[in-house]
């Protein structure tokens, strides 16, 4: 993902906002691996992916706005 990110046709800033949401998501693999031991916390599958999609907007959104003042 983050090399079809880094090959897109688009300006710099957004393409690191892009890779920080990527990133911070960590993948499905990672995703599900970590359902297996919260379902013992009880901690439900619609409050980690909310919380991940929450953290994942936050990383982009920060991203964006450091990159357009720095980059």
């Amino acid at each position: 993902g983050c090399f079809m990110i880094s090959n897109l046709e688009i300006e710099l800033p957004l393409k690191v906002a892009f890779l920080a949401g990527v990133v911070s998501f960590g993948g499905l693999s990672i995703t599900l691996q970590s359902l297996t031991f919260l379902g013992k916390c009880k901690i439900g599958f619609g409050f980690y992916i909310k919380s991940k999609a929450t953290h994942m907007l936050l990383a982009f959104s920060v991203a964006l706005v450091l990159g357009k003042i720095f980059i």
